[in-house]
């Protein structure tokens, strides 16, 4: 079990949750996802668990169209180094033409290599929905200012900046 990602860690940040999922699921094998995301919601957010679950559905969308293009890894941690080799070690300086085949990227872990290149037009709407996302997800949780624990509050407030500053930044790069 990892418990810090890039220097943050697992207990002061949204990862928190899939600590508590692998407690229950090493108690009982048979829980289901979305029995665990429902007692996690209710003990974490009992004035507001309907909108956080949204809320949390709205935040993996939007890193995934952030941190991936098309399925495929953009960059192996954010910000990316100052240096170019987390972006070339997952192959994305592939990705950029308009309907190459990737198989030439079989041997890059990030890369889905049986599949055609998606082009800039489409990359570009996949990150103009990360941006969206994460500004509706920024919006969402002012909102909840008064539903949610002071702590939790700040923990979802810095997590939905970060998310639209990082969203923002990579559409751009």
């Amino acid at each position: 079990v990892r418990i810090d990602r890039v220097g943050n860690s697992i207990f002061d940040s949204a990862h928190e949750v899939n600590i508590y999922a692998y407690m229950r699921f090493i108690r009982d094998p048979k829980a289901t996802p979305d029995e665990v995301l429902e007692e996690w919601a209710e003990r974490r957010w009992p004035k507001c668990k309907d909108e956080m679950k949204r809320l949390a559905a709205m935040g993996f969308e939007a890193v995934k169209r952030t941190q991936f293009i098309d399925e495929s890894v953009a960059f192996h941690q954010n910000p990316p180094a100052p240096n170019f080799k987390y972006i070339k070690s997952c192959g994305i300086c592939s990705i950029f033409r308009d309907g190459e085949d990737l198989h030439r990227t079989e041997r890059m872990w990030g890369m889905l290599s049986g599949r055609k290149t998606p082009g800039r037009a489409a990359i570009r709407t996949e990150k103009d929905e990360a941006v969206r996302l994460a500004n509706e997800g920024l919006r969402t949780v002012e909102s909840l200012k008064d539903r949610l624990d002071p702590a939790e509050y700040a923990r979802q407030l810095r997590a939905w900046r970060n998310l639209v500053t990082v969203s923002t930044a990579t559409r751009e790069y």
